[in-house]
């Protein structure tokens, strides 16, 4: 199985984080997990966050839900290649 931590604060300075990403990948390796891809919070940085356009992906409107979910995935394959080819093959995400 291969998971993807989205986020991963492993390599900061800070112990809280460090720690609990620590903990996190320690955990999934112990239950059998070996195939760990990480994308750190820095990388992070990079993903759109308008409000206004995240939350067209919740929208009531189909269409509407339909189109903000072609944009990210057109953004996400652009600005992001590595994280779009990870969420593809990854069995498991988290963030």
């Amino acid at each position: 199985m291969k998971v993807l931590i989205i986020n991963d604060t492993g390599n900061s300075y800070h112990w809280g984080c460090y720690g609990t990403s620590t903990a996190i990948k320690e955990s999934l390796r112990f239950r059998g997990i070996n195939e760990i891809v990480t994308f750190s919070c820095e990388e992070g940085s990079k993903i759109e966050n308008s409000p206004k356009k995240i939350l067209l992906v919740y929208s009531k409107n189909k269409l509407i839900r339909r189109l903000a979910s072609h944009y990210y995935s057109k953004h996400l394959r652009r600005k992001l290649p590595d994280l779009w080819d990870s969420l593809l093959k990854s069995d498991c995400v988290i963030i």
